[in-house]
């Protein structure tokens, strides 16, 4: 309750008010809640309440509301229950509402053991009446892939790279490694053939540690085969030591390469200022980013083929999201944006690009080259997803591409458990500010990717239930669909209701 004080007027606002009487019950009869769901909260219970129900099969019971009551009569199960991943990685005064709830419903029942039934039935409809139908989010296969096939090695450039990659500090230690597997490592390798050299050091490494007698011993072809791919390209990764390099001609992929491995179509914006052949206005040719970066920024994400197909589902369910013939857009953590790049190529000349956020300037930089005709300005391109800006308005598709680090299995990082929880708690809390724009503005469609993982899928799913009147499908996409680039992800694609 907010303390009361006296306005500019005179006028007392906030506190109670005059007819308040201390006790259980109301002045009317009614009882007292002690406690009120928040939306994020009812959002994960409920949520949790129906993975147990699918999932779980220790629990003799089909429906949510006996679920609660087997939940709420143990203590052992509540405590289980909220020390669940789906509570624990909500933001803290929402999951510090969930206890507090569901203590309160335990305790009542403990009370008075008769009502158990009408409690647990009161509890499931008013947390149903913040959190929603359960069924507003499920499962889809729309739009399944085509599969093509290229010759081998047709992503290659044709001549040099323009602007070649600089050396990084690491070079010479990762490419000693190559050296140290041997002469016969590379033989008969094409010239496509691709290794993440520090994965690849990591596995080598591995290898050694299991036998003192390997310590300076050239590892076998049949494991330095397994690290060299000429079929299938490992997973991109934003670390620049983990980079694709190519060992047969010597050099690391260039931009261009990247760009065509993701799926990025050449007539695209965003590949002809990667390729230096955009120019307009007082600009240079060239995107205003190192190869390293692009490659980095690559490294965090989505392909484009995977991107076409969520925005063509949304389509679909949505129909026609034009504003006066304007196909308005904006994003946060922005990045490369491919789906900046899958909306450009379905609306042509319809696509205006309203605002973006992104925390590394270089990309900034980049962003603003490459969309600066399509509307995008400075004042609209902030570093924090997280900040409020006046300068934003309606759009009518938002894009949300959250970091993925804190639930990647590919952060070195991830090796203490407390500290994970702490990194996946705040991963949570952050995620839930920076979807203050579709709370304010409500763009008719939402597209969201992250990694399949457990964590990230269940607290951005709690995150995305917890937005009112939007319906949600969701979906796996693997970039092997597309191309020979590796990159599995989970897309939500959510659609306001009209």
């Amino acid at each position: 309750m907010p303390k009361a004080v006296r306005s500019s007027s005179g006028r007392m606002t906030g506190g109670r008010g005059a007819t308040f009487v201390p006790g259980d019950t109301t002045p009317t009869g009614r009882s007292r809640s002690a406690e009120r769901w928040s939306v994020v909260a009812a959002v994960a219970a409920q949520s949790h309440i129906m993975h147990l129900l699918q999932e779980t099969n220790d629990l003799p019971v089909k429906f949510p509301k006996r679920l609660l009551k087997v939940v709420l009569t143990d203590p052992a199960r509540l405590s289980a229950f909220l020390q669940a991943d789906t509570i624990r990685l909500i933001p803290a005064a929402d999951r510090s509402i969930v206890a507090a709830v569901l203590n309160c419903y335990a305790g009542k029942i403990q009370q008075a053991p008769a009502k158990v039934d009408e409690l647990c039935k009161t509890c499931w409809q008013r947390m149903l009446a913040s959190a929603g139908p359960p069924e507003r989010m499920h499962e889809t296969t729309a739009h399944a892939p085509t599969i093509t096939t290229r010759p081998a090695g047709w992503w290659l450039d044709a001549t040099p790279f323009h602007s070649p990659r600089p050396v990084p500090f690491s070079q010479g230690r990762l490419q000693a490694e190559l050296i140290s597997w041997g002469p016969d490592a590379l033989e008969d390798q094409p010239d496509q053939t691709v290794v993440c050299i520090e994965r690849a050091a990591g596995r080598v490494r591995e290898w050694r540690k299991k036998d003192a007698s390997r310590r300076n011993k050239t590892p076998p072809q049949s494991l330095t085969k397994k690290l060299l791919h000429s079929s299938q390209i490992p997973t991109a990764l934003g670390n620049p030591a983990d980079h694709w390099y190519l060992p047969v001609l010597g050099r690391w992929v260039s931009p261009t390469e990247a760009a065509r491995l993701f799926g990025v179509p050449s007539s695209s914006r965003l590949y002809r200022a990667i390729a230096g052949e955009l120019d307009y206005g007082p600009h240079s040719r060239s995107i205003p980013i190192a190869a390293s970066g692009l490659l980095s920024a690559f490294g965090r994400s989505i392909h484009y083929g995977c991107a076409s197909r969520a925005l063509d589902i949304a389509i679909d369910l949505a129909g026609d999201v034009s504003h006066n013939g304007i196909v308005r857009y904006g994003s946060a953590c922005s990045g490369l944006d491919m789906f900046a790049t899958a909306v450009e190529s379905r609306f042509g000349d319809q696509f205006r690009y309203c605002h973006a956020s992104e925390w590394r300037s270089s990309i900034r930089k980049a962003l603003l080259f490459t969309y600066e005709d399509r509307g995008l300005v400075p004042s609209r391109v902030h570093k924090d997803a997280r900040v409020m800006s006046c300068f934003y308005g309606p759009v009518d598709i938002w894009s949300f591409t959250p970091p993925c680090e804190p639930f990647s299995k590919r952060n070195h990082k991830k090796n203490d458990p407390e500290v994970d929880a702490e990194e996946l708690v705040k991963a949570g809390e952050q995620i839930h500010s920076m979807l203050w724009y579709p709370r304010l503005y409500r763009p008719r469609i939402i597209l969201v990717e992250n990694v399949c993982e457990h964590a990230a899928t269940t607290i951005i799913s709690s995150m995305l239930l917890s937005l009112p009147g939007y319906d949600w499908v969701t979906l796996e996409t693997e970039a092997r669909d597309y191309s020979e680039s590796c990159r599995r992800r989970r897309l939500w694609i959510g659609i306001r209701e009209a």
